[in-house]
């Protein structure tokens, strides 16, 4: 008697193996969004620094203006005019 070999399929391993597959391969998309929203960020915290500068700037410029004084002497040429730099 020849007895015939019989493949038990393991589901519980296939499940587990599956599932783990899948939450690595989340995990790795995951952690690629956060590494790309971290590079956004930067970029636009430095953009905020800029502005944050030349509102600093504008804001002198205008209490220089509003500053009788030195309108005076700005117009008759005795100080120099706000940059205009944008």
């Amino acid at each position: 008697m020849t007895s015939k070999k019989t493949v038990r399929i393991r589901w519980r391993r296939i499940a587990t193996f599956l599932i783990a597959a899948y939450l690595v391969y989340w995990s790795g998309v995951s952690i690629h969004h956060m590494w790309a929203i971290s590079q956004q960020e930067r970029a636009l915290n430095q953009k905020i620094a800029a502005v944050q500068a030349q509102n600093r700037v504008l804001t002198q410029d205008v209490r220089t203006l509003h500053n009788p004084r030195k309108l005076r002497e700005m117009l008759t040429g005795q100080a120099p005019l706000p940059s205009i730099t944008p």
